[in-house]
């Protein structure tokens, strides 16, 4: 398996429990840690949706180079 593979399966692998431990403890009464845990999980789902954006804009511009110099 590549590294960057690896490295998406643990992220998610992460999100996902980073979710269930704050949901858990702020049904649990822990409000303060559930609510470091969620706000965790929301700057690591904010910064890959930032990265995914840029890497999807710098696609579409290659391709629209090559497009554009074809003819």
């Amino acid at each position: 398996m590549k590294k960057k593979e690896k490295l998406k399966i643990w992220s998610i692998i992460l999100m996902i429990l980073l979710l269930i431990a704050g949901l858990i403890l702020f049904f649990l009464g822990h409000y303060s840690i559930s609510f470091i845990l969620l706000g965790i999980f929301v700057v690591i789902i904010t910064a890959i949706s930032n990265w995914l954006r840029m890497e999807n804009e710098v696609y579409i511009h290659e391709k629209s180079y090559k497009n554009h110099n074809k003819w």
